[in-house]
């Protein structure tokens, strides 16, 4: 779908290339010529240039969306999932002591509420030195 949406870019963008104003204006004399109502005339070039314009519209709003505002986006927020030490003994089928020991040994831990929770990404980084380095272990929760 993207590249049809640049192959109809481009396509607006060589108009104005392809009809030059002599050309348009030659244009708009030859069809009023063959109408026989000027005021039928008027509101079918109205009509036609009501679509161009919206054309127009159209192409500036996709290149503010696409390509200026694109880069002023802010990244979503993401939650942070906490556990307390009993899930993560659970969740590792640990003791709840080993956990204790692990906080000890560098496992960073946030006190909210008065209890000590542990981050998801102070696990993976707890977990990715602790396997290269003394303990070795292969966590089976992932």
């Amino acid at each position: 779908m993207l590249g049809s949406e640049e192959k109809k870019f481009e396509e607006l963008l060589e108009l104005p290339k392809s009809m030059s104003i002599s050309d348009f204006d030659n244009y708009i004399n030859e069809y009023l010529r063959r109408k026989a109502d000027k005021n039928l005339a008027i509101q079918e070039l109205d009509r036609i240039l009501a679509v161009l314009q919206n054309h127009i519209t159209s192409l500036s709003l996709y290149l503010k969306q696409n390509h200026l505002l694109s880069k002023d986006r802010v990244a979503p927020v993401v939650e942070i999932e906490f556990y307390t030490k009993q899930e993560v003994a659970a969740k590792y089928r640990v003791s709840i002591r080993t956990v204790t020991n692990w906080i000890i040994d560098g496992l960073d831990t946030i006190e909210i509420g008065g209890v000590k929770r542990i981050s998801n990404s102070a696990l993976n980084a707890f977990t990715e030195i602790k396997r290269t380095k003394k303990f070795r272990w292969k966590s089976i929760a992932k």
